[in-house]
């Protein structure tokens, strides 16, 4: 892959987040040439969100599998290949390897090596969230929506 052809930004979440939260992350590709990476083992659980532009894709030994919009990837042990099929924008959060079952509710094991549907994990609040984002014209805004969606699940009930 062409590294000029993707761009790839980290930003810190807001103060209180921050034990939580390793960083919120922008993809984007602008569908020029093919798009493809690797994941390799970080320990880390991750949030990606589509928010415009093209499909994503994982390749792996059961072949190659449509993303859904919104994406769950459990910890990466054995590496992982992704890739996208046109012009894209993927926004992400990257949990500390002990801290995504505070917001998941859910044993992070369930997720190795593996990207699942987070709606189906987590039902209508992080549909709402998604929708949020799609409708967010900067972001700063997007951002903003992460650390308030976050906080709250950091301290509201499930």
């Amino acid at each position: 892959m062409d590294q000029t052809k993707a761009m790839y930004q980290e930003f810190l979440p807001a103060p209180l987040l921050r034990p939580f939260i390793e960083n919120y992350y922008v993809i984007q590709t602008d569908g020029s040439a093919y798009f493809e990476k690797k994941a390799y083992a970080s320990g880390c659980i991750e949030i990606m969100i589509r928010l415009g532009g093209g499909n994503w894709y994982v390749r792996n030994e059961k072949g190659i599998q449509l993303n859904p919009p919104i994406e769950l990837w459990g910890q990466i042990i054995e590496p992982l290949t992704y890739f996208c099929d046109g012009p894209g924008c993927m926004m992400g959060v990257r949990f500390y390897p002990h801290t995504a079952a505070l917001f998941l509710r859910e044993s992070a094991n369930l997720f190795n090596d593996q990207v699942s549907d987070l709606y189906q994990v987590m039902g209508n609040p992080i549909q709402y969230l998604y929708e949020e984002l799609l409708n967010k014209a900067t972001l700063k805004e997007r951002l903003e929506a992460f650390d308030a969606f976050f906080y709250k699940k950091s301290v509201g009930p499930c």
